[in-house]
């Protein structure tokens, strides 16, 4: 998160695509035999958050928590697209006048005290030092096989990561569900996951220009 103001185009993409990495690859990477669900928001004054319903293992969120740097990368070959709109501010979301009321208060939720957030190089460090304190070797080691796996995935779910980050550049809040088979299933049976557009608008929102 950054406290900025007057965010450039240029800015709000590069973050777009930072929490998108997020957004998808949580989905991807998710273990839950219930349908997850993922929502993130950009702040007017630049940073974002992404919040996840599902369950992943420590080394799984590890690598989504890497994946937000990775999708980074995307910005040097696809630039920022054309805004069709205002973007909403965090005031607007909040008070539903640019979101269906329902995710709204997804958003809202998820995000009520992020001063407890901390950023996404701190908390892989944390993890890479904690099972290994005493030997750094193994902290680079860690550390490496993270990255190497954000890139992998990243990579391989571009197409939903720039279509998600295209939605979050213009509205300003994203939310999505993991379809997955509705029958029985195990941990170790899973279906890939089909990434499923919820975000909705208002009849206000269509309205700005």
């Amino acid at each position: 998160m950054k406290n900025k103001t007057n965010i450039t185009n240029k800015e709000r993409w590069r973050v777009s695509l930072h929490e998108a990495g997020h957004t998808v690859i949580w989905l991807k990477l998710t273990s839950s035999l219930f349908r997850p669900s993922v929502k993130c928001v950009l702040f007017d004054g630049g940073g974002g958050c992404a919040s996840c319903k599902g369950t992943l293992s420590d080394f799984s969120y590890m690598v989504m928590t890497a994946s937000g740097k990775q999708a980074e990368r995307f910005a040097s070959s696809h630039p920022a697209p054309r805004r069709i709109k205002r973007p909403p501010t965090a005031a607007e979301i909040i008070s539903n006048k640019r979101l269906h009321p329902i995710i709204t208060a997804e958003i809202t939720e998820s995000f009520s005290d992020i001063s407890k957030l901390i950023s996404d190089p701190e908390l892989i460090a944390k993890h890479c030092i904690q099972f290994q304190p005493d030997s750094p070797k193994d902290w680079k080691q860690r550390h490496r096989r993270i990255h190497a796996n954000a890139r992998f995935q990243t990579w391989i779910n571009r197409k939903d990561i720039l279509k998600t980050a295209r939605k979050l550049f213009q509205d300003g809040a994203y939310f999505a569900a993991a379809e997955k088979d509705p029958h029985s299933q195990t941990e170790t049976n899973l279906l890939s996951v089909k990434l499923t557009d919820k975000t909705t608008t208002t009849k206000t929102e269509k309205a700005v220009k």
